[in-house]
């Protein structure tokens, strides 16, 4: 009787004690899911925080993975996929100097995270010539400064080219990572950029003058842009831009200001 009874309790108490144990074990692997997905979202964050210290450039619009295999974050195809978790970052614009990320992991089994932050662009100093005495510091060949506003370089009477060679500038840094090239302009004519860079103001005159490309044939013809130093370069503390001044041989494009902007 009293065995009979025993194994009756034990059919009646045994799925409960089951159930018990198998939902604890189901808590415990949700959550170990739930840990794995804000980990992998908060790394999203801040890989991409890396990838802005790096180059702010870098930071393009879009919805992007994550890998670094190279020893860095970098950008890596629409997402990336780690143990089953996927993971997107979105970038997204606010203003030229502010991007929105949203780091987004979803797991295997469907749990989702995501995190929002806002990135600027910090840290930079820019190199600034817009007076006439910045530009008459400068080389001029077929040009002149004159002070029209603060100061302008453009044309000399009856020339239809015409190049100005700015002074060396020192950064300060050993390493400077140079972000954006940026002039205002006026008049009728073409202006074309080139820039060099080394690690001493005297090896600066042995530089090779490069365009967006890093090679010597190409130049910068559209402000704002993305600064390609010479890959051979010695170095990047020193900087100097020359600007090309082409027009019709009466009427002549006049450079204003011009912003050389970088990382320190």
């Amino acid at each position: 009787m009293e065995v009979t009874i025993a194994i009756a309790l034990f059919v009646m108490v045994a799925p409960t004690i089951l159930t018990l144990g198998l939902g604890g074990l189901q808590s415990v692997f949700n959550n170990k899911i739930h840990l794995r997905t804000l980990f992998l979202v908060q790394e999203g964050l801040e890989a991409t925080r890396s990838i802005r210290d790096y180059d702010w450039n870098s930071l393009s619009l879009g919805t992007h993975g994550l890998a670094d295999a190279s020893g860095f974050w970098e950008w890596n195809g629409a997402s990336d996929t780690q143990d089953g978790y996927v993971r997107t970052v979105t970038v997204t614009s606010i203003d030229p100097d502010t991007k929105e990320i949203t780091s987004r992991v979803q797991s295997p089994t469907a749990f989702s995270s995501a995190l929002t932050t806002t990135l600027t662009r910090w840290r930079y100093s820019d190199f600034r010539q817009t007076t006439a005495t910045d530009f008459n510091a400068g080389t001029l060949s077929s040009v002149v400064v004159t002070t029209t506003g603060d100061g302008e370089v453009k044309l000399a009477t009856g020339s239809s080219s015409g190049t100005f060679i700015s002074s060396a500038f020192n950064t300060g840094s050993y390493s400077p990572r140079y972000q954006t090239l940026f002039w205002t302009q006026s008049g009728t004519g073409t202006l074309k950029f080139q820039i060099r860079t080394a690690d001493t103001q005297a090896a600066l005159g042995a530089a090779v003058w490069v365009g967006p490309n890093g090679i010597n044939s190409t130049f910068y013809t559209t402000s704002d842009s993305v600064i390609v130093p010479d890959p051979g370069r010695s170095g990047d503390q020193w900087v100097q831009y020359q600007v090309t001044l082409e027009g019709d041989g009466t009427n002549s494009p006049i450079l204003e200001s011009i912003t050389i902007r970088y990382i320190p």
